[in-house]
This record gives structure tokens, C-alpha cells and sequence, in this order.
């Protein structure tokens, strides 16, 4: 039995794990706006929040990000086959005065 627990935990330990941590980070002024692109074309989008930020389909590659309020989201860009494209973190920071 104890082998068997030692084989298990030494698989586990070397398996490839998938990480839903955020692969990029961008960092907008309310009322401005970035550009996401991709090379995969992404068949599904979501916004984690939709009063922080709002995102427009530009093409299947190519996403406009909108800065609505302060705060911090999450953009979620998948495939047609359910694969992440693209988890990025969404900050958006006051306007600067100018």
C-alpha cells in the first residue's frame, strides 16, 4: 500500500498541470481602449466583469478592450475546440488629468 501511495504521489507530482492563472496583463485608463490580438481565432470571449470593462469583436483575432471603471477583471479568449487562447488580467486605472 505504501508503494502504491508513493507511485501515485510521484505521478502527480510529474504530470503537466494546466494553470488557469492569467497568461497576460493589461493595464487601460477608464475611457481608453487596447487592442488584443491573437493568431489562433477566437470562437468564444468573456469578460469576467462587464461594469469594469467591455470588449468589442474587432475580427476573430483582433479584440478591442474598453476601460469602463476602476478595478480588475478578468479577459477569457477560447478556440472553437474550448482551448484557451488567451486569460489575460484586465486593470483598469483612473484617467490621468490632463
Amino acid at each position: 500500500m505504501k508503494k502504491v501511495l508513493s507511485v501515485l504521489l510521484f505521478i502527480f507530482c510529474v504530470l503537466p498541470v494546466n494553470s488557469y492563472a492569467n497568461d497576460e496583463l493589461i493595464s487601460i485608463s477608464v475611457d481608453s481602449i487596447e487592442l488584443v490580438q491573437t493568431n489562433t481565432p477566437a470562437a468564444w470571449i468573456q469578460i469576467g466583469n462587464p461594469e469594469i470593462a467591455d470588449v468589442s469583436v474587432n475580427t476573430s483575432q483582433s479584440i478591442i478592450v474598453l476601460g469602463l471603471a476602476v478595478g480588475e477583471t478578468g479577459l477569457l479568449l477560447l478556440d472553437d475546440r474550448g482551448e484557451v487562447i488567451k486569460n489575460i488580467n484586465v486593470i483598469v486605472v483612473p484617467r490621468a488629468e490632463r
